[in-house]
């Protein structure tokens, strides 16, 4: 089975001295872009922003934690973009799948 799309880093930016941004993008090969027809594609992001404060360098060592994603806008996708933020999970904060 063929992979229609992949995604790859476009771009990593520190912001300030206390977190990052980093962009990706949908790449879809001409071969796939020539079957599909506008509105057709069942997913409709092109790019992803992810932002993330710096993690202390003794977190992982006071408590072994996961970090949680929230996403931004409710979810929604504008102008093909889907925003997250990467942060520290809550005490008692349940993981969603």
């Amino acid at each position: 089975m063929a992979v229609a799309s992949s995604v790859f880093l476009d771009q990593a930016k520190e912001v300030r001295t206390s977190g990052s941004t980093t962009s990706y993008k949908r790449f879809v090969p001409e071969s796939v872009k020539k079957c599909m027809t506008a509105g057709t594609y069942p997913v409709e992001v092109e790019s992803i922003t992810v932002s993330a404060l710096k993690l202390e360098l003794d977190y992982r060592k006071k408590v072994p934690r996961r970090q949680c994603c929230l996403l931004l806008d409710g979810g929604s996708i504008k102008d093909g973009n889907m925003r997250m933020r990467i942060k520290k999970c809550r005490p008692r904060q349940t993981v969603t799948i």
